[in-house]
């Protein structure tokens, strides 16, 4: 059976390399630093460097508002929080710079809340509604620093942090904690999205693996940034609209939120020479938080520009969002096709345009975390007898099985694993799965054998390349007279604590 996969544009660069041509005159001095290389091809790239193919500008001098400050999308997808639940947009001690939390209106007390329902049992951090809410870039281009494994849940500069040689663990987390910064050429403007939970922002963004910097104070590296958080040539570049992390309690944080500033820099960017300006936003809706109730559905206003500075009542109700990758926290996961509906689960990015018949993996953990992936072929088989089913037998490349049932039984369902790919690192799999019909799985009246066959191809570590699982299935019933089955494949990848992802 071959599959027909439709590729759509930005889930294409998970399984081939992509690049982002961003074409800007930089000065071989501060590139040298930065990269640590004055070899040709490396400032022949560098000065290539443009988002605009069509547009070559210099970075000598002050650019302060030499660019009109447009919208960028809110960071946020309504569907990744729940009904009556809303993004809450506070100041910040730095003036316009902005916070970001979640809350929701408790009828029983009458008040506004930002922890979850039922959350006894939840650490402080999970009771938080914002905690492991998914966040998107905002804009296209270079992630210029990021850091993706500090720890959760304590600050930077707490005690210990003297002169001393020896710094211990408080003193080396990075001030911003996990975080991504993006860099927009031909705005020269820099966004700063921080505190993402721990080992959430996925690695082929973000390629530091250690936990901590050697020192979250020192600022000696190029851009005025601490060295260590610098992401090295060549760079890396993200799509606005791609996911970039989890909302969590890194760095200099007092509790879970999202903290997100927009700079106008020259070029190249400076941190002594940024300015930061307040960040207009579109794609959602927003209404002041009312005293003792809900916010009532006339209230939502189109937002379409900077959130104020002084209020800390706004609300912020992002739009739905369409198709895309979410990683999250999973131990063992199943797929399985589904009609409809975002929560199909796992891993990978789904093609928006055909979200039955195209699906993407990708491994997001950490390259020190080497797990025996197992990745496993199986078929859940349903059986329907008058009389009460006996049995079901499958015959696959993996075996004969067989499950029996005590009288009584007319309607049954048997799981069964027919193949099996182990591979200790499956950094990217890619799964063309067949477009299948209803009358594909399920099986006539009679006679009771049905055969299936499921086509499958992967890339990728030691599993790549194509496979076909042909199985029969067998099935009895008590007196021997006629049964209804149908059979669905699924896949199952265990990965031990691994991060991996939602369909939707």
């Amino acid at each position: 059976m071959q599959s027909n996969v439709k590729q759509h544009p930005k889930t294409a660069l998970l399984c081939a390399a992509t690049t982002l041509t961003l074409g800007l005159s930089l000065n071989p001095a501060w590139a040298k630093e930065y990269y640590s290389s004055d070899s040709a091809s490396t400032q022949t790239q560098l000065d290539q460097f443009s988002t605009k193919t069509d547009t070559t500008r210099s970075l000598d001098g002050p650019v302060f508002g030499t660019e009109p400050l447009r919208t960028y999308p809110f960071p946020a997808k309504g569907r990744d929080l729940d009904p009556g639940v809303y993004w809450q947009v506070t100041g910040h001690s730095s003036g316009h710079k902005r916070d970001m939390n979640a809350t929701r209106f408790n009828a029983a007390t009458g008040k506004w809340t930002a922890n979850r329902a039922n959350s006894a049992g939840l650490s402080d951090d999970e009771k938080r509604l914002i905690w492991n809410t998914p966040v998107y870039a905002p804009a296209s281009g270079i992630v210029l620093t990021c850091w993706r494994n500090a720890p959760d849940g304590y600050d930077p500069g707490e005690a210990g942090c003297g002169d001393n040689a020896d710094k211990n663990s408080l003193c080396r987390t990075p001030a911003g904690g996990n975080h991504v910064r993006i860099w927009i050429p031909e705005e020269r403007r820099m966004i700063l999205l921080a505190h993402f939970r721990q080992g959430t922002v996925p690695d082929h963004l973000c390629p530091h693996d250690e936990s901590h910097v050697a020192d979250w104070e020192d600022k000696s590296g190029a851009f005025g940034f601490n060295p260590d958080i610098l992401v090295p040539f060549p760079f890396i570049t993200v799509n606005e609209g791609d996911y970039i992390g989890r909302v969590g309690n890194s760095g200099r944080s007092g509790g879970p939120h999202l903290h997100v500033q927009l700079e106008d820099c020259e070029s190249p960017p400076h941190v002594d020479t940024c300015h930061v300006r307040s960040m207009p936003f579109d794609g959602a809706d927003v209404a002041q938080k009312p005293v003792g109730r809900d916010v009532y559905e006339e209230e939502w206003l189109a937002l379409n520009g900077a959130l104020s500075v002084t209020s800390p009542r706004q609300l912020v109700r992002p739009d739905r969002g369409v198709g895309g990758f979410i990683p999250v926290p999973h131990n063992t996961v199943s797929l399985a096709q589904q009609a409809d509906g975002y929560a199909q689960v796992i891993l990978g990015v789904t093609n928006p345009e055909d979200p039955v018949d195209a699906y993407q993996w990708e491994k997001i953990a950490p390259s020190t975390k080497q797990l025996e992936d197992q990745l496993t072929l199986g078929w859940q088989i349903d059986a329907t007898c008058a009389s009460g089913v006996k049995s079901i037998q499958l015959n696959s490349p993996g075996g004969v099985q067989s499950q029996t049932y005590p009288a009584g039984q007319t309607v049954v369902s048997g799981s069964f694993e027919t193949q099996s790919f182990s591979s200790e690192e499956v950094a990217t799999v890619c799964l063309d799965w067949a477009e299948q019909q209803s009358s594909d799985t399920t099986c006539s009246q009679n006679p009771e054998v049905c055969d299936h066959t499921e086509a499958f191809h992967l890339v990728g570590g030691e599993s790549a390349g194509t496979a076909e699982s042909t199985v029969q299935i067998l099935v009895q019933c008590q007196n021997g007279d006629s049964a209804a089955t149908s059979a669905q494949p699924h896949l199952t990848l265990e990965c031990g604590a691994t991060p991996f992802g939602y369909l939707y």
